[in-house]
């Protein structure tokens, strides 16, 4: 099978560090690197190593950089735009390890996107009610993230798609859900009505994923979160793209039309499957008011929606597995309904992985233009060796370059559709 194990060391990407006022390129810059890009997570990791000599780096060790220190990474691919660096990360440094030994000294930096100050918690009783998403992150962002505050142009800019797709009704007003419900049946004529707002413990990444998730500012059900490589909070459901063109075209094969993929691997995972989900509420205001005496059914009241499915077990011997489970957000039977059958549609979204080792960070589409390989594009997968052929969305893409292996990405295939919330 003809496949490149290596590019050639002008066709090798490179990556672009810029931190500390300074760019760490050429002699002074990472060889070795690692950088993840997960579709629905709201933070990902990267890693990269820095030569440290006499002449070259030797201040950093001594810089305190693993404590939140501003980073930006870019990558270079000659086949990508002429070679032209693209944003790849804006994020933080929050780990450092300094390696010597009898040959090269190395500084390991490790760290996170900009999802990682999401993490922190939300100033408490910070009032939410009638807000706009948009207006919800501005109040919980501290001014610290926000690059119109800043001098360095690192920082969170704004609200956005996936992409930079701004087709999102940020103008909208959140459903506050269950939330809501409990502090208007909870209030009495005279008495403090019960606020809306953040409480001691909740982190600034949970209250956005939340309020995404019930609000419908995108044309599918709900939303996910992350930030993007500029610098965006991107508010977003794959569903919405599952329709879009594929960027591009795995071949995968056993002979010369094999294209740049080294290895492929179809996991097929049943751990996650059942027959019935069952998404219970519970009451929020009783039926109808007993006195005390006569309470005599402690479930009085409450309701559950249902999905299910008959693909466990061999057909004329079925094995059946139930899911019970409570969504602290719905509080109706038929926004119960619509929470289990997501939890069932998620249980199908992880049953099929396919990963691929591809060889460079690029690969060309069906119109021939190369481009850097991203998480949530739609590709095309001919797999002979798999014996799988259609459509994919890319779930997650780990950029690597070391020694041993040269260029490689390790792409996440999953099934389109599955994923609305």
């Amino acid at each position: 099978m003809a496949v490149i194990q290596r590019d050639r060391e002008a066709d090798s990407p490179r990556i672009h560090v810029s931190f500390l006022g300074r760019e760490y390129a050429g002699a002074r810059g990472a060889e070795t690197f690692s950088v993840t890009s997960t579709l629905t997570n709201l933070s990902d990791g990267w890693t990269l190593d820095l030569p440290i000599t006499a002449d070259v780096n030797a201040d950093l060790p001594g810089l305190n950089l693993h404590r939140f220190m501003p980073i930006k990474l870019a990558h270079a691919d000659p086949r990508v735009d002429g070679g032209k660096p693209v944003p790849l990360v804006m994020g933080v440094c929050t780990r450092v390890e300094h390696h010597c030994s009898d040959g090269a000294s190395v500084l390991r930096l490790s760290g996170y996107d900009l999802g990682k100050l999401l993490d922190s918690c939300a100033k408490p009783w910070q009032r939410l009610r009638g807000l706009t998403l948009g207006a919800i992150v501005d109040k919980l962002l501290d001014p610290s993230w926000l690059a119109r505050n800043r001098t360095d142009d690192w920082g969170i800019r704004g609200v956005t798609g996936l992409n930079r797709d701004r087709v999102l009704k940020l103008g909208q007003r959140v459903s506050f859900g269950r939330q809501a419900v409990q502090a208007d049946v909870g209030k009495v004529y005279g008495q403090l009505m019960p606020p809306l707002q953040t409480e001691v413990g909740e982190t600034v990444g949970d209250l956005v994923n939340r309020y995404a998730r019930l609000t419908g500012l995108t044309s599918s059900q709900g939303s996910f979160v992350n930030v993007s490589a500029d610098g965006f909070v991107q508010v977003f459901n794959p569903d919405d793209y599952k329709d879009d063109p594929a960027l591009y075209v795995f071949e995968d094969h056993l002979d010369e039309r094999n294209f740049r993929v080294k290895k492929s691997s179809l996991i097929l995972d049943g751990e996650d499957l059942y027959s019935e989900y069952d998404c219970y509420g519970s009451v929020i205001a009783p039926p109808q008011q007993y006195s005390q005496d006569r309470i005599t059914n402690p479930n009085a009241g409450r309701f559950f929606g249902q999905s299910t499915q008959d693909i466990l077990g061999p057909v004329g011997n079925r094995i059946y597995r139930r899911h019970t489970f409570s969504d602290a957000e719905q509080y109706q039977q038929g926004f119960a309904v619509v929470r289990a059958d997501w939890r069932r549609r998620q249980s199908l979204h992880k049953e099929v992985l396919i990963r691929l080792t591809i060889q460079g960070h690029s690969m060309p589409g069906p119109d021939g233009k190369w481009r850097p390989i991203v998480e949530g594009s739609v590709a095309e997968l001919n797999s002979t060796r798999l014996r799988i052929r259609g459509r994919f969305m890319t779930e997650q893409v780990v950029k690597h370059q070391n020694a041993s292996v040269g260029t490689e990405s390790e792409v996440v295939l999953r099934k389109l559709g599955l994923l609305g919330a």
